[in-house]
């Protein structure tokens, strides 16, 4: 169970040790100098010290914090806008398995499935911005080219239109191939080859639904996180946060995200009723 709390490494000084500065601090005052210089230096080192203490994430808080370090890159952003979370009273209790997320809530234990979570944000954060008009893309220095079959080829360009109205600009090319000239801007977690060819697929399997919600339930699932994927303390809470913003409940192909047990059905597990 993965149950801690990770401070972005900026905020510390390398090599900083706190029993070494309250040392120097205890040096400065038995000093019997009276220079200016030993006065600034001194100053300066429990400036440091104050610093250190300063950063220290205080757990009590940390359900308040539902926003990530946005300066921090080194795990890569799940979600862009944390802007309008509400505070929602639960308790985050880990991840176990990299993969489910354990969280106490009005007197339950839930425990939530962490892809199909994103799963669901994505999703609802794709629909908005498609039907706002306010999707982005990044054009490639160098096109992709890959090969379809002649019916996946066809569909795709059947479709120009609507793929580019997602980001995906795509060019008819030789024979079996295209070119796929500009992309989304957000983290598609699998090949772009990969992820036409599953847009393509649920087109030609759900020809009753929707072209534009086909892409749209593609994207949120490949741009989802998945199983087997360590998350911090702060990253469940803000997911967990979020989706009960969203108050959607299940994925957008049904299945449930959240399994609930009571104190009652954990007794009865241990017969203890």
């Amino acid at each position: 169970m993965n149950n801690r709390i990770e401070t972005s490494k900026k905020n510390l000084e390398s090599n900083f040790n706190p029993n070494e500065v309250k040392e120097n601090v205890e040096t400065f005052n038995n000093s019997s100098s009276n220079s200016d210089f030993v006065d600034r230096q001194k100053t300066n080192i429990e400036n440091r010290a104050n610093k250190f203490e300063g950063n220290k994430l205080n757990s009590n808080e940390i359900k308040d914090k539902y926003i990530f370090d946005t300066e921090d890159t080194s795990r890569g952003k799940i979600f862009d806008d944390f802007s309008s979370l509400k505070n929602i009273d639960f308790k985050v209790i880990g991840q176990v398995f990299d993969t489910f997320i354990l969280v106490e809530r009005n007197g339950l234990l839930e425990i939530y499935d962490q892809h199909i979570i994103h799963e669901r944000i994505l999703y609802e954060k794709l629909k908005q911005e498609y039907y706002n008009h306010s999707m982005s893309k990044q054009n490639l220095l160098v096109p992709i080219r890959f090969e379809l079959d002649p019916r996946e080829k066809q569909l795709a360009l059947e479709n120009i239109e609507i793929f580019s109205s997602f980001g995906f600009d795509i060019d008819d090319f030789d024979k079996n191939e295209i070119l796929l000239r500009s992309i989304p801007t957000m983290n598609l977690r699998d090949s772009y080859e990969n992820i036409i060819r599953e847009i393509l697929d649920n087109i030609s399997k759900n020809k009753d639904v929707d072209i534009r919600e086909n892409i749209i339930v593609s994207m949120s699932c490949k741009g989802a996180i998945k199983a087997n994927h360590k998350l911090t303390l702060e990253e469940m809470y803000s997911m967990v946060a979020k989706l009960h913003e969203v108050g959607e409940y299940t994925c957008p192909h049904g299945r449930p995200i959240i399994v609930k047990m009571s104190l009652l059905d954990l007794e009865k597990l241990f017969k203890r009723k």
